[in-house]
């Protein structure tokens, strides 16, 4: 009697000191899972970021070339 009443609080110290591992790893995963998380987040606004400047940039060359286009075409009309 005395021999499995030791084998079973054995089993269930064993199974406490299982079940905290498995807290902490729990516990780590999510520290981790939000560390990916908030790294992503940031890349995503630096991304859109960059295609924002790039967007911006392309049209600001777009303005600049139809305003030389249009400063050319009044020339040749006040020359005609």
């Amino acid at each position: 009697m005395f021999v499995k009443r030791g084998k079973l609080l054995s089993t269930c110290r064993e199974k406490e000191s299982h079940s905290r591992h498995l807290r902490g790893l729990e516990e780590e995963m999510e520290v981790q899972v939000a560390r990916v998380e908030q790294r992503v987040r940031v890349e995503e606004r630096e991304r859109g970021d960059a295609e924002r400047d790039e967007l911006r940039r392309q049209l600001e060359t777009e303005v600049a070339e139809l305003r030389a286009n249009l400063s050319r075409l009044q020339k040749v009309c006040a020359t005609m």
